[in-house]
């Protein structure tokens, strides 16, 4: 039976840590056909993490909408060095990083996968 799913598509947003509290920054982006650009090397997110899958040929046709589908990633350090101009300031912050399944009618699924990663920024 084929699947009904289509694509998906991710959101990222970085949040501060502030007065006790996570408040959210102007810094946002995201991709509206994560499944096609997924492996993709020119894409801001592949170096950060799709570049780390080392099961790329088993998923390449399946995506992240596929049931079972399982990435594995190699151990990685990640070291994100943002060398323009960014209206980020030093302290406590972490991305918010949200991916969203649709069917192909492009009627989008109810659960969502929500990954919070929380990190430092200093000034090098």
């Amino acid at each position: 039976m084929a699947s009904p799913l289509g694509g998906a598509r991710v959101e990222v947003s970085v949040h501060k840590f502030e007065g006790g509290t996570w408040k959210p920054t102007v810094f946002k982006g995201g991709d509206t056909d994560f499944c096609n650009s997924f492996f993709e090397k020119n894409t801001i997110y592949y170096p950060y993490s799709t570049k780390h899958v080392i099961n790329k040929q088993q998923i390449k046709d399946k995506c992240i909408t596929t049931p079972e589908t399982v990435l594995v990633l190699e151990p990685y350090i990640l070291k994100i060095l943002i060398n323009y101009a960014v209206p980020l300031t030093p302290g406590r912050h972490k991305a918010v990083i949200l991916f969203s399944a649709f069917e192909k009618s492009g009627v989008k699924l109810e659960r969502d996968i929500c990954l919070e990663i929380v990190g430092d920024i200093v000034n090098i």
